[in-house]
């Protein structure tokens, strides 16, 4: 586009002030939007005519979102881990993959494309951001899991308890044994 300026409109030409450059580069430039585009074929003004109404000025426009994006484990204790400091996570989570979706000052934790909670980053490191309502009905499924676990156990452990039978013999038969002290 530069050249096509240069050797198309400030070539050969000289100018007294920056108002009267303007002056005619807009002359300039309404002359050849005018006529038909070599590629298009259609001049430029009115292919903008046209395409006004799907353009957006950028005041309109929302800003550009950075979003940080990696993956995480999270612990059997129901903490993810992030820049030095633990998060926790509902715990029906813990253990499984989890993608974290990092905005601003804010942290969400996505496990299996399902939004498992989030919270706000802290400034330092060396932290624990623990929420009670991650932990709440865990006490109630350990406990319902061991139980079940020690009724298995219990059971397994009653058919294995056979007496076994074992000879019952007089102490002297020892000391015959041993050569009859």
């Amino acid at each position: 586009m530069i050249k096509f300026v240069e050797g198309n409109f400030l070539e050969g030409r000289h100018f007294e002030s920056f108002q009267q450059l303007n002056t005619e580069a807009i002359s300039w430039v309404r002359k050849v939007d005018s006529k038909p585009h070599r590629t298009t074929r259609v001049p430029p003004l009115q292919r903008l005519e046209e395409e006004r109404p799907k353009l957006m000025l950028l005041s309109e426009k929302p800003p550009y979102q950075i979003v940080q994006k990696m993956h995480r484990k999270i612990s059997r204790d129901c903490f993810v881990s992030f820049l030095g400091n633990k998060y926790s996570v509902p715990w029906r989570f813990a253990g499984r993959d989890a993608r974290l979706l990092i905005q601003d000052d804010k942290m969400k934790v996505e496990v299996g494309g399902e939004l498992a909670c989030e919270h706000e980053l802290r400034a330092s490191s060396g932290g624990v951001v623990r929420v009670k309502e991650h932990f709440a009905g865990l006490y109630k499924e350990v406990r319902a899991r061991n139980l079940l676990v020690h009724e298995k156990v219990m059971s397994m452990q009653s058919r294995l308890e056979v007496t076994p039978i074992v000879e019952q013999r007089p102490l002297n038969v020892f000391d015959e044994f041993l050569g009859g002290f």
